[in-house]
This record gives C-alpha cells, sequence and structure tokens, in this order.
C-alpha cells in the first residue's frame, strides 16, 4: 500500500522536537486525598520543584523527551516514506489514523468551529461530544471512546452522530473518586485514556515563575513556561477526559483524576512496565497535559499550548501530534529514566492512612458512588459516650 506522510506533519514534528511543549515536576504540599471527596472537590497545595542554585529555577522536562519512542518513528517516516511498511501492524493503524486526520483536517476544524462558535450557548456536553467526535476521538484506535452516561445528545454540529455513552466512574467512595468525562480505548479495546474539558484552561502553569517559593492556591496558582525561567534536565536534550464549563478547580481535579488513574491502570495491569500515565486538560482554545507515574510517584503538568492558531482558526499541528502521541502512549511514551525517580510529588506519604485502597480497592466503570455518612452534630453527639 502506498504511503505518504502528510506535510503538516513534518512541519509540527519539528516544533514538537523544538521543545514546545515541556513539564514541571510537582511536589504536594497538601491535600484531602484521605477523605471521601468527589474529583470536583479534590484540592491540592503544590509547588513547583527547583534546583537548589542561589538564582534558583523550576526543572523542566521536556515532551520528545519522554515520548522519545514516539517522536523517533514519526521522524523515521518524515525521513523515508517506504518505512512506513516496516512498521508493526499496530504503528502502521496509529499511523494511519494520524495521516487520515490530517488529510480531512479541513472538514474536522470545520465541524468543531460550528459548535464553538455558535450563536446560543453551548453546553458542556455540546462541547465533549464535539472534541469526542471530532477531533479525541478520530485519533484513538476504532475511534472508539465512551463519554459519562450521566449525559446524553447528538454533536450538535449537524453531522448526526449518537456517542456512546456509559460508565465512566473511577475511585473508591472513601477516597478521591468521580466521573470522567470521556474514557478513550487502547487498540486492545481497554479504556486507558482520559481526557477533562474545561471552557478555558486555567494560566496556572503556562507563564515564566516569578515567586519561587510560593505554593497553589486557587485560583492562582505556579505557572511553567519561559526558557528563560526553566532549567531543562531532559536527558540527551487509559487517558481520560472530563468537561466542565467553569475553569475553577480544572487543573486540580485534573491532578487528582491523573493521580487516581494512574494507580487504576497500576492495580488492574500490574505487568505494564511504565505507567507513567497521561491525562488531557482541554478547552475549545488550549490544550494541557498532566502526566503521573504510580511506581515513582512523580507527577508532571505541562505549559498551556494552543488547540488552534488564534488568526487562521485552524488546528495547529504540533498540538495534534502531541495529543496523537499522548493518545497512544502506550506505545510511543518511553517512561521516566531513572535520573527523574527522585523528584517525587510525595503524594505517598500524604496518603499513609489509606493507601491500602489506593494500591489494592480502586475501581473503574462505577454508575454510582454510595454515601460515606459525615458526623452529625445533632444525632451523634446526642448519643455520645461522655468523658468528661
Amino acid at each position: 500500500m502506498e504511503f505518504k506522510l502528510q506535510k503538516r506533519i513534518s512541519e509540527g514534528l519539528e516544533n514538537v522536537k523544538r521543545g514546545v511543549l515541556k513539564f514541571a515536576m510537582l511536589k504536594i504540599e497538601h491535600c484531602n486525598t484521605n477523605y471521601s471527596v468527589g474529583f470536583s472537590n479534590a484540592q491540592l497545595l503544590y509547588k513547583c520543584i527547583q534546583d537548589d542554585k542561589p538564582k534558583s529555577k523550576v526543572l523542566s522536562v521536556r515532551f520528545d523527551s519522554l515520548f522519545t519512542d514516539g517522536v523517533k518513528l514519526l521522524s523515521d517516516l518524515a525521513d523515508d516514506d517506504e518505512r512506513f511498511e516496516t512498521l508493526e501492524l499496530y504503528e502502521k493503524t496509529a499511523f494511519e489514523l494520524l495521516n487520515n486526520f490530517f488529510k480531512n483536517v479541513d472538514h474536522h476544524e470545520d465541524s468543531l468551529r460550528k459548535v464553538f462558535e455558535m450563536k446560543r450557548a453551548v453546553s458542556e456536553t455540546d462541547i465533549t461530544i464535539a472534541l469526542a467526535e471530532h477531533l479525541l476521538g478520530r485519533l484513538a484506535p476504532g475511534h472508539t471512546y465512551i463519554i459519562d452516561d450521566r449525559v446524553k445528545g447528538k454533536c450538535v454540529c449537524g453531522c448526526g452522530v449518537e456517542p456512546e455513552f456509559g460508565n465512566t466512574g473511577i475511585g473508591h467512595e472513601a477516597v478521591w473518586h468521580g466521573h470522567i468525562d470521556i474514557l478513550l480505548s487502547s487498540h486492545l479495546g481497554l479504556p486507558t485514556s482520559a481526557v477533562k474539558t474545561v471552557a478555558g484552561c486555567q494560566p496556572d502553569l503556562q507563564s515564566n515563575y516569578e515567586e519561587k517559593e510560593e505554593t497553589s492556591s486557587s485560583p492562582k496558582r505556579r505557572k511553567i513556561q519561559g526558557d528563560e525561567e526553566n532549567t531543562d534536565i531532559s536527558p540527551g536534550g487509559k487517558s481520560d477526559v472530563e468537561v466542565k464549563q467553569s475553569i475553577g478547580g480544572a487543573l486540580e481535579q485534573t491532578l487528582a483524576q491523573t493521580i487516581v488513574f494512574s494507580l487504576l491502570q497500576k492495580q488492574k495491569h500490574p505487568e505494564l512496565k511504565n505507567v507513567l500515565i497521561p491525562n488531557i486538560l482541554i478547552s475549545p482554545q488550549e490544550v494541557q497535559i498532566v502526566m503521573y507515574d504510580a511506581e515513582y510517584d512523580v507527577l508532571l503538568c505541562s505549559n498551556i499550548i494552543k488547540l488552534f492558531e488564534p488568526a487562521a482558526h485552524w488546528l495547529i499541528p504540533d498540538t495534534l501530534i502531541i495529543l496523537w502521541m499522548v493518545r497512544h502512549y502506550r506505545k510511543f511514551c518511553s517512561g521516566l529514566v531513572p535520573m527523574l525517580h527522585r523528584y517525587r510529588s510525595h503524594f505517598r506519604e500524604l496518603t499513609e492512612q489509606t493507601w491500602e485502597i489506593y494500591t489494592q480497592s480502586l475501581r473503574s466503570g462505577v454508575s454510582d458512588f454510595p454515601m460515606i455518612a459525615k458526623f452529625d452534630f445533632h444525632t451523634d453527639l446526642m448519643y455520645s459516650k461522655e468523658i468528661y
């Protein structure tokens, strides 16, 4: 079969290799992870790990250093189209998804813009379905995805697609738990990717770090982009989706979801050698990637990148390539190199009393989580045991 790599893929790949996306490593100072809390109410205070020099800089890791396998495969194809025939079946399928998306990118752009630029108010469900059907699902094997079945509807772009809805609840009722907006499947048909969608990404980790020891606090948190303020320590130079209209707490929810999802993947698939699991935080304008390694307790959060080119209103090639690689992370993510294992988030220490739940009792495909009884000052004190 003749294979021709789309030109825009080659152009986008060059930007990916220039370090358009970087990750900061986060240390959690405090969180409410030991309580029965839904993702929407998750609270985390965190700071970005820095070097210990007098003029400390945030330590960063480049996307292309973590996804070396994906970058190499795409680079090889850009250099020689004939290498396509030497690829494994899954690699061929993955590349065809990306290549076909770029062949029909005008159609996908039009479909997304019809929804995002509607004169009437666009609902959370409208955004979720559009992103799942005309972007994220198109980059997934079999175009498969599951949307939280607590909402219903069709794609309002006019394509008439009826999405697949299902139970997307993950976690445990005694600790962090909740429903994912969109679950994406792997080539094996298993839910391995998650995405959280919002009306707009918070600028938490976007700009230069100006205050060195500032911890996060809602609504403003630490920020992470700008080469002059980042120290790149990259050696050699099922994700889930959730949609919210309100941007308040979006990053905290995503961090909590990512940690739980990674721990769940490790629990369900102990044979996995790489449990650096990504989560996509996406809006109609921007994208942010969060990753957590449940084996080494390393939490990464990227800078924000644009989804659409603001002036021309077309999908940005490098962003699409990043989403595609993240979507196929089990094949393209190389995992953490040993030198990064020491930059722990300290989530394990903070969850000492509930660690057994997080490592052995997490569930997926949950429709409803049972309520955990809360302290009732009237009833519980009425029947309390007086000690003085």
